[in-house]
């Protein structure tokens, strides 16, 4: 006779698990989140073909990757147009024009109104996606853990933030003012 508590272990023996491969409990504000590989060297080719071409058509990406039981279809162009350009750091060691060629924005290919935006640095993204009901993160993984892993980052949705318990302007937690409770 099954029960339950099979069907629960069962589950447990037989799924890829909640982080499929991730180090568990990586970080007190994510409640859920997934481990995400893709060929980074690729990326990394492709980044450094965009950063070449002179054409703004050419400057684009395309990353693919399977996460939260769909697939993310990632179309990005290089974008400038939040800097002026040439964008110039100043220090106490004067002065050096900074490297933007990294910063991408775009949408998702099957999806009418999502947007993308981050960085490809290493052939690694880091990064936003929003569709027209969700938001998710992209994060290096070793951000949270030195632990092996076959995954380089991590992806979450903006509902698996826990906020901080630490006293807003008001002198209220977030637990507090929605009424208390311990965060899971």
């Amino acid at each position: 006779m099954i029960t339950a508590k099979h069907c629960v272990l069962m589950l447990l023996i037989f799924s890829e698990g909640t982080n499929a491969g991730a180090p568990t409990g990586i970080s007190p504000f994510i409640r859920y989140y997934e481990g995400l590989t893709y060929d980074r060297e690729a990326l990394h080719s492709k980044h450094l073909r965009a950063k070449r071409d002179s054409l703004p058509q050419d400057q684009s990406l395309q990353l693919d990757f399977r996460a939260f039981h769909r697939t993310f279809r990632l179309r990005l162009r290089r974008d400038l147009t939040e800097l002026t350009e040439p964008f110039t750091v100043l220090s106490e060691n004067g002065s050096r024009t900074a490297d933007l060629s990294h910063i991408y924005s775009g949408q998702l290919a099957d999806e009418t109104g999502s947007s993308c935006h981050g960085s490809v640095v290493d052939g690694q993204f880091e990064g936003s996606i929003l569709t027209a009901n969700r938001t998710y993160h992209i994060e290096p993984l070793h951000r949270y853990t030195s632990q092996s892993s076959h995954n380089h980052s991590i992806i979450y949705h903006e509902d698996d933030m826990v906020r901080s318990p630490l006293p807003s302007s008001g002198g209220q937690g977030e637990e507090e003012k929605e009424g208390g409770g311990e965060v899971e």
